[in-house]
């Protein structure tokens, strides 16, 4: 029998050594003692549902992305390189692009952007049909959004 930190693996979940984050306040699946969070378990291997883990470093390029710190992002700066993740519950970067404000007031096409979003620039998109997260007439998929400003969950942008 497998054991990971002490505490013996399930048959329905697998041994993962966490590299690098992207939320770094998530809360791991099976805690261990002075350990639960996943900035907490970088470097470490934890144990994880078989059915919720993918291979990321394919799909998201995360050599490339530097470890978030935990502060939130209302001092990320305008026009920096961001990752938009895919809003279906996918793991996957369907578009790249420019912050430029998570400021619940500012409009994109004529709508404010409200709480927990963020106003990007689509600069290049990865998924041409992947559905965006507040569509309009004009805009219904990342392909349509080349080259203006789309509402992204903020949760769902990894900055560069």
């Amino acid at each position: 029998m497998d054991f990971v930190n002490n505490i013996p693996l399930r048959p329905t979940s697998v041994k993962v050594s966490v590299d690098t984050m992207i939320r770094g306040d998530a809360f791991l699946w099976r805690p261990a003692q002075n350990m639960y969070t996943i900035a907490q378990a970088v470097g470490e291997t934890i144990a994880w549902p078989q059915n919720c883990v993918v291979s990321l470093a394919e799909e998201l390029d995360l050599e490339d992305i530097p470890p978030k710190k935990s502060s939130p992002h209302q001092h990320v700066k305008e026009d920096k390189k961001c990752r938009l993740l895919d809003i279906s519950g996918r793991t996957r970067v369907v578009a790249e692009g420019r912050w430029s404000s998570n400021n619940p007031e500012q409009l994109v096409h004529f709508v404010p952007l409200g709480p927990n979003a963020v106003r990007v620039w689509v600069d290049v998109v990865k998924v041409n049909d992947a559905a965006v997260w507040k569509p309009t007439s004009a805009i219904e998929c990342t392909e349509d959004a080349i080259g203006t400003t789309i509402a992204w969950p903020e949760n769902k942008v990894v900055v560069l």
